[in-house]
């Protein structure tokens, strides 16, 4: 949304496909300025990305939110919201490199960090054969998304 020549509200669509070749939208960068709130532009935005992705056909509408902004997008977008789990374990470089040694030492191999654009034809085809064949729902990953 565009006031002034500003952009002051967003809303956008990842076009995704996944695993079975089911079609999905991803809503992301749903925001409003501050100066701009409470005038119901990301309620319109959501509403008209939700019509684009009708008019696509696409099978699956996705987004991720804090549990803060549940109501709007039950509210505006229709979605039945969940919270999702995710663990965090942080790491040092230390333990990193160790974990590294200890790989190499089992199991003869060793951990360095990918190269781009040299391993996005194996990172492809290991993600492809490991997740995307075999977990439902799976973001299917197209070369750009690897070499971007």
């Amino acid at each position: 949304a565009i006031c002034n020549d500003e952009m002051v509200a967003s809303c956008r669509l990842f076009l995704r496909t996944l695993s079975a070749g089911v079609s999905a939208g991803g809503i992301g960068e749903v925001c409003t300025r501050t100066d701009h709130q409470r005038r119901g532009l990301s309620k319109i935005l959501l509403k008209n990305v939700i019509e684009i992705m009708k008019e696509r056909q696409l099978q699956v509408s996705m987004l991720h939110a804090a549990p803060t902004f549940f109501p709007f997008y039950e509210k505006a977008g229709g979605y039945v919201c969940s919270t999702s789990h995710w663990s965090l374990v942080p790491i040092s470089m230390s333990q990193l490199e160790a974990t590294a040694q200890a790989i190499s030492r089992q199991f003869s191999c060793h951990i360095r960090q990918a190269s781009f654009p040299n391993d996005v034809d194996r990172l492809s085809q290991l993600h492809c054969k490991f997740s995307e064949e075999r977990l439902a729902g799976c973001i299917l990953r197209s070369k750009d998304y690897w070499m971007n």
